[in-house]
């Protein structure tokens, strides 16, 4: 977790990444290093996420209203898990190091969530094929 990626890394929960309003397959951020980026993923999944609390024991009170819970849910579409990401050039960062603003704002970062969750990959022949264009 503590080693820096290089040129590939790949996802071990879903990404989601961009805005609060759309999905993106990566970062579009300034600072995120898209120029020659290559990816290996598949079709977009949907992905749910709560934030706040839920008592059970509430639920069993007449006067319970679901609505009331203080739970906030919400639903985008992310990038699976397994995914691969290769660079063009190193980007040296863990996801530890990732920015925030490279994650959509609910409040807090998505990253706090574990969104985006990733591991440094070596893929044998890289750098060299991250150079030569593909058709």
């Amino acid at each position: 977790m503590r080693q820096k990626i290089h040129h590939a890394f790949a996802l071990i929960t879903p990404g989601v990444w961009g805005s609060n309003k759309l999905s993106y397959r990566y970062p579009h951020h300034p600072s995120f290093p898209h120029q020659g980026l290559k990816m290996l993923t598949d079709r977009p999944i949907p992905y749910r996420y709560r934030i706040g609390e839920s008592r059970p024991e509430d639920a069993e009170k007449q006067d319970y209203d679901s609505r009331k819970t203080g739970r906030l849910s919400r639903g985008r579409y992310a990038v699976p898990p397994g995914s691969v990401y290769v660079f063009k050039h190193p980007l040296n960062l863990t996801w530890w190091d990732f920015p925030d603003a490279w994650f959509p704002q609910e409040g807090f970062p998505l990253k706090h969530l574990g969104c985006g969750l990733c591991l440094p990959i070596d893929i044998k022949g890289l750098p060299p094929c991250t150079t030569k264009a593909t058709a």
